[in-house]
């Protein structure tokens, strides 16, 4: 059943539908994986630059490091002050567990909970309410926002598409109105599937909620339709160069890297700030901050 709003009502059938095809894609997600360069990123980026500006979020960036950003490694640090100094003016919220609660309140999380999904939460709690942009705490900025977000903005929602053959979105960046219907309805079920207090069954247990949505709603479908198709392959390239995953025609020629406005980097992978400096400078791209 479907709400007045275009998305489905949280019924136990609906809740078990969703179970399943979560489920689903998990098993499709892992057999369909690819390791490829940018994909259609520079041909999306060029359609992009061509649309008219649609609208803005709101003018405020939520990053979250709950061990407090005076505890981030150098490398989390860099990203924060990449976002600060090339957005002047946008307001950076860097949020960690004591400060979280005075802007969301929290539901209680099961036994177990992870961290990673209970950011999954906390991000899109802050965007309903609030709205603006949230960015994961190892992204990179490379571009200032008021260069290309506001051409992005068509449906109320944005996040870069396809970082996997059988995942609509990437949810490390996400630029939302408060209370967007897109949104809205990740967030509602995204609380119901984690709230259960079943264990999840994928690590991209939220890319794979969203296409359950756009499954069960035409309408819920037919605002994704409208919002700007930029593939993730993009911001995910420098992390493949990082990696030595790209080498001969995969490899992105320095017209095409610099038109990337963020990178998406792993913290976990150990690399340094010096490495990520070191190949933003070999193709052309100043490091900021």
């Amino acid at each position: 059943m479907i709400d007045p709003e275009g998305i489905p009502r949280t019924t136990p059938i609906e809740k078990w539908r969703h179970r399943r095809f979560v489920g689903q894609q998990h098993r499709r997600d892992k057999a369909n994986q690819r390791k490829l360069g940018l994909d259609t990123f520079s041909d999306d980026w060029s359609q992009l630059r061509s649309d008219s500006t649609t609208g803005w979020p709101p003018r405020r960036l939520w990053i979250l490091w709950l061990q407090s950003e005076s505890q981030a490694p150098p490398l989390v640090t860099r990203c924060i002050n990449s976002w600060r100094d090339l957005n002047p003016g946008w307001q950076v919220e860097v949020l960690d567990e004591r400060s979280l609660s005075r802007w969301i309140e929290l539901p209680k999380f099961p036994p177990g909970t992870s961290l990673n999904h209970m950011a999954n939460i906390i991000r899109l709690r802050l965007l309903v309410r609030y709205g603006g942009i949230w960015t994961d705490a190892t992204t990179l900025c490379l571009r200032p926002l008021d260069d290309w977000i506001g051409c992005a903005y068509a449906s109320g929602m944005f996040a870069f598409a396809r970082p996997q053959p059988v995942r609509s979105l990437a949810n490390w960046f996400i630029a939302s109105a408060p209370e967007a219907t897109l949104t809205k309805a990740w967030q509602r079920w995204s609380e119901s599937y984690v709230l259960s207090g079943k264990r999840p069954q994928s690590y991209f247990w939220s890319h794979h909620t969203f296409d359950w949505l756009l499954q069960r709603s035409p309408y819920l479908h037919g605002l994704w339709s409208q919002t700007p198709q930029v593939s993730a392959r993009g911001p995910h390239v420098f992390q493949r160069l990082l990696d030595g995953h790209l080498d001969g025609a995969e490899l992105p020629d320095m017209a095409e890297l610099a038109q990337v406005p963020l990178a998406k980097l792993n913290h976990k992978k150990g690399y340094t700030v010096e490495a990520v400096d070191g190949l933003l400078n070999k193709y052309g791209l100043i490091p900021n901050g």
